[in-house]
This record gives C-alpha cells, sequence and structure tokens, in this order.
C-alpha cells in the first residue's frame, strides 16, 4: 500500500476528486490506466465504456465515497491517499456466483497490474473487505452504469440481469440505510450489532428471505461473525454464531467519521443490558452464548427449525443456508455444450474453464434444456483471480462442512432458463 500526502491546494484537490475512467472490472483485464488514486477525504466519480453503449446513454455515472474507510487502522495513518485497482469479485473467482460478489479495491504499491495478486484489498472501519455488493448494486439506480460494465465484462447476460432485478426486488438494502448483512453461505464473515436483533438476508429460491436469528443482548458494541455447523454432530440440520473478532467500540467506528479505533490487546464486549449480565464477556473465537441459561447452564446459541412452526421466516432462513439454490448460470450460459453435442445417454467432460474438469451428466436429446452443473471452481495457477475471504481471514477449508446443494426439480431442467421456472412458482 503507498501512503501519499494529500494535496494541499484548492485546486489540487479538484484534480484528485475528478472523474477517473475505469476500463474494466475484470482482474484479468484491467491495466495500467486502471489504476486509481483515492483522496482521503473526497468522493470519486467513475466512467466506464459502458456509458457508450446506446441504451446507457442516460444513466449517470456512479460516485463512489470512500471517506468513512480511510481512517482504518489497517489502511494506515489519517488523511493518507490510497492507491489501487477497482475490481468485480467473486467467490473462490467462481464466475457462477456473480449474486454473491461486489466491487472492491485492491490497493496496490505500483500501477502495474502485475502488482494486482501482491496487493490487498481494502477494507471499511469495521475490518470486513470494502464491498459494494451486487445485491446493491442491482437494486439502487445511482449504480446502474456498474451493472452495464459487468455485462460488458462478460459476468452477466442481459436475461441473467433481468432475472437478478426480479430476484432482489425485495431486498432490504434498497431503501434502509443500516439494512441487515447478507449472507449467501455459511462461513461468510458479516457485520453482528449487539445493541439491536441480529437479523440476516440471504437468497432463496424466489427471492430475499430476512429474519431475526439473535436478540439484542448489550447497550454498546458488536463483532464480526460468522455462522458454523456443530462439529460435533455436522449431520443436524443447524448452525452456530462464531465470533470471529470482537469490536467493542463497533458503535464509534459507526458513528464518527474521524474516529481512530484503537489496538485493543484482547478485545472484550461485556456492555449488555440488566437482563443478560449474567452472559460472560464476549471473546473472539467463542460462540454466542444463549441468553437464557438451560437448568442453570449457560450453552452456546443454537440456530435450528421451530417444532410448532412459530418463526416460519427464520426456519426459511435456516432451510436456504442449509440447501443452497443455484441461480447461475442460466440455461444460455451453456450454449457451448452445443457446440459438439454427444450421443445420447453419452457421459462427456466438458471443456476445461477456470481450471477444473468436471464429468458432466447425460446431455438430454432435446435443443431446449441444457444440463445443470455443480461448479466448484478454483482460479487456474498464476491467474489474477483475488483470494478468497477464508484466506484473509484463516479460515482452512477442513474447518468448514460440506453444504449440500439444491437438487434442481424436474420443471427447472425441463425450462429454457431457471429465472422462468423460478418466476412461474411465484
Amino acid at each position: 500500500m503507498v501512503i501519499m500526502k494529500p494535496p494541499k491546494t484548492g485546486i489540487g484537490r479538484w484534480i484528485v476528486d475528478k472523474t477517473r475512467i475505469v476500463n474494466s472490472l475484470e482482474p484479468q483485464k484491467i491495466n495500467s490506466r486502471d489504476w486509481l488514486q483515492l483522496d482521503y477525504a473526497g468522493k470519486l466519480t467513475l466512467s466506464f465504456p459502458a456509458r457508450f453503449i446506446p441504451h446507457t446513454g442516460g444513466t449517470r455515472s456512479p460516485r463512489v465515497d470512500f471517506r468513512d474507510i480511510s481512517n482504518h487502522v489497517r489502511n494506515g495513518l489519517v488523511n493518507e491517499q490510497l492507491c489501487g485497482f477497482l475490481y468485480f469479485y467473486t467467490p473462490n473467482g467462481d464466475p457462477c456466483r456473480v449474486l454473491a460478489g461486489g466491487v472492491r479495491f485492491r490497493c496496490t504499491n505500483h500501477s502495474s497490474p502485475s502488482s494486482f495478486n501482491t496487493g490487498v484489498d481494502l477494507e471499511d472501519r469495521m475490518g470486513l473487505p470494502w464491498t459494494l455488493a451486487f445485491t446493491r448494486l442491482i437494486v439502487r439506480k445511482q449504480y446502474d452504469m456498474f451493472i452495464h460494465q459487468l455485462i460488458l465484462d462478460g459476468f452477466l447476460t442481459p436475461n441473467e440481469t433481468k432475472y437478478a432485478r426480479r430476484l432482489l426486488a425485495h431486498n432490504p438494502d434498497k431503501s434502509d440505510h443500516f439494512a441487515p448483512p447478507f449472507v449467501h453461505e455459511i462461513g461468510q464473515p458479516f457485520e453482528a450489532d449487539f445493541s439491536r436483533p441480529l437479523s440476516i438476508s440471504t437468497l432463496g429460491p424466489n427471492g430475499v428471505v430476512t429474519s431475526v436469528i439473535y436478540p439484542a443482548i448489550a447497550i454498546r458494541g458488536g463483532a464480526i461473525a460468522r455462522l458454523e455447523r456443530n462439529k460435533d454432530e455436522p449431520d443436524r440440520e443447524e448452525l452456530l454464531i462464531r465470533i470471529v473478532k470482537a469490536i467493542p467500540d463497533y458503535h464509534d467506528r459507526r458513528e464518527h467519521k474521524r474516529y481512530i479505533p484503537p489496538q485493543f490487546p484482547d478485545p472484550v464486549c461485556e456492555d449488555f443490558l440488566p437482563d443478560f449480565k449474567h452472559l460472560s464477556g464476549i471473546r473472539s473465537g467463542d460462540y454466542l452464548m444463549h441468553p437464557a441459561p438451560t437448568r442453570g447452564e449457560i450453552r452456546p446459541y443454537v440456530i435450528r427449525y421451530t417444532t410448532d412452526d412459530t418463526n416460519p421466516s427464520r426456519d426459511s432462513l435456516l432451510h436456504c443456508l442449509l440447501n443452497p439454490y443455484q441461480h447461475f448460470p442460466l440455461a444460455e450460459r451453456n450454449e457451448w455444450w452445443k457446440l459438439k453435442r454427444p450421443a445420447p445417454n453419452e457421459e462427456r467432460v466438458p471443456p476445461s474453464r477456470y481450471g477444473v474438469t468436471q464429468t458432466a451428466p447425460p446431455v438430454a436429446t432435446s435443443s431446449s434444456s441444457a444440463p445443470t452443473m455443480k461448479w466448484g471452481l478454483s482460479p487456474p495457477p498464476g491467474s489474477t483471480s483475488p483470494a478468497s475471504d477464508e484466506q484473509m481471514w484463516g479460515l482452512s477449508p477442513s474447518s468448514k462442512s460440506p453444504i449440500p446443494r439444491a437438487a434442481p426439480s424436474s420443471e427447472s431442467s425441463s425450462s429454457p432458463g431457471i429465472g422462468r421456472s423460478a418466476a412461474s412458482s411465484r
């Protein structure tokens, strides 16, 4: 990361805040002209090649604010200037997981694209990677130019964009400033505010599912948390809440833009409400405990199905997390399967893509059907795909239990696209 002195004159400030051109959000297509220098207290107006597409003429250029993240301790000193590349992140470099991706900023010490792999992602004030999530880009009008550029870069097709807009039409992040965190999979880190009931959102087969998973227990404080399966009984359909990093000054970081977080040797959140004084301090690496002791014993809080259907929204949320539905790719993305049609009932291996080879199921003789694959993609050696969140947070793949995927229904496998079958089910 480069630390540069900010401009002191008014004209220098104007030069830093002027419109910047970003030619691509694909990590493998970036060049030295996409290298940006961000002012410590300015807003950056972006311009993309997608603005030259005829139907995007009325779309305004997006404006990104970096003022709230420049004071984080990971980013160095106050009033610094950050340099790097904007790019679109997908988990593990999987191109079929666009819904779980987002625009991030990779800090580098040089304008050469070769420095992308050695850089680090810019963090927000809580310590998570700064991200303009796709779930927010798709529902907010001011970010439409990002969506047009993603289509131009090949992340999406126009039909997939329409499908994603219908799927995320009721996303709470569309209007709520403090929307609940969007959790796409088990093991994903997210913010947890202990002063209000902890709600999270996830994506189901037909739309967004939101529910409260833990009550408010403290006056102030928060943490970075993640959901985990029970290691003792991994086959049980229940989840635990693990504290990745305790943040006692959570509200100070959120409310005061010029607040500089101190370095806590062992951060502990213990400013509990009167009804929860029996809880011990919340430390990094611990499970969230149940607010009500059972027979005088405090046990970890377990998210499980209700036996009397008293909380259907939480049951739906738990089912979607335990059985994630694969929305992408749509059938139109599988046209490359038809380049060489195999004989009926013959198994074939699809072309290697992103360093993946996988035995495919038999291809139906009807031209309207396309096989559904489970994409377990990994970037090829030497690629510019960014590191996963598991690598950033030191999570070993073995610590995460395998996540079962919901088998596609016969209706979706015979229809031209998954989006059409999902819309018909509603």
